[in-house]
């Protein structure tokens, strides 16, 4: 209905084919300008480095941006585009970065397999994961730097793979598969959301539990030829960007059947995971609104 108004209101402007009616309703009104968006280009070290290397991918801290290259450069930069420092941690396209919450702790992937997981105030503190095929997304724990050594990371294998530092070294659980290159992951709180050929998972770190599944929007291309979007926009919001389609995803609360602290199985009192009622349901999921 707004576009159809819209049209409306050109022909009348144009002063053809407009009938009495609609040039009455025109009368005293202002066509309103849609909202822009202030910005300026980068500079400085920018411009003479995309001269000889493409840029692949961005990301945004609070104090520095990350960009990746197709020659699997890292650059950090000023918010004016200066160069304050680089690595070269990838000898393919880096296809997706992450910067923990306390910007102490930079990851990326590459079209060479490998995630790269990197300290920024010690050259020496650093870890690459080998995975055998295209990784096209990571996220760190968004408390890497404080807590466990976490990330997430999946690609063309399909499989979404957990990795976690403990005692005797770096370990690999795979939390999913089977439904196509994993393409897009969000990281959020204890929220993992990622996106495949299927659609968009949210799993709950704290239930170690799939808590919802938001499906790919009708007609829309397969998430390896137009990458889908995520976007934790607080911790109870999650925007999906696919194709021509955002959808909306809030966080709500099921009221639990029985005690979220214990079940009765056979009269006997059990302790459940934190988040899980007493039907194995998570307490949390997520509605599209």
């Amino acid at each position: 209905e707004g576009s159809e108004g819209g049209e409306d209101g050109g022909a009348e402007g144009s002063g053809e084919e407009s009938g009495s009616e609609g040039e009455g309703e025109g009368e005293g009104e202002e066509a309103e300008d849609e909202p822009r968006l202030k910005y300026q280009r980068l500079g400085a070290s920018v411009a003479e480095l995309v001269k000889t290397d493409t840029a692949r991918c961005l990301a945004v801290h609070t104090r520095f941006l990350v960009l990746g290259t197709g020659s699997g450069l890292l650059v950090v930069l000023d918010f004016n585009g200066n160069e304050v420092r680089r690595f070269t941690p990838h000898s393919g396209v880096v296809n997706d970065i992450c910067v923990d919450a306390a910007g102490e702790y930079l990851g990326s992937c590459s079209e060479d397999g490998t995630v790269v997981v990197q300290s920024l105030y010690d050259p020496a503190e650093a870890s690459t994961h080998w995975y055998h095929s295209p990784v096209k997304a990571m996220a760190l724990a968004p408390d890497f730097s404080s807590s466990r050594r976490v990330f997430a990371c999946g690609g063309l294998s399909g499989q979404l793979m957990l990795n976690t530092r403990g005692w005797l070294g770096a370990k690999d659980e795979v939390l999913h598969a089977g439904e196509g290159p994993v393409i897009a992951i969000k990281w959020h709180g204890q929220l993992l959301a990622w996106a495949n050929d299927a659609g968009v998972k949210v799993y709950d770190c704290t239930a170690q539990q799939r808590i919802s599944y938001i499906d790919r929007p009708a007609h829309s291309p397969r998430a390896d030829a137009l990458r889908p979007q995520l976007v934790w926009a607080s911790a109870s919001c999650l925007l999906v960007g696919w194709a021509d389609t955002i959808k909306v995803g809030v966080v709500r609360t099921r009221p639990a059947p029985v005690s979220p602290v214990a079940a009765a199985v056979g009269g006997v009192q059990i302790a459940l995971p934190v988040g899980v009622t007493g039907t194995a349901q998570p307490v949390r999921y997520i509605e599209i609104v």
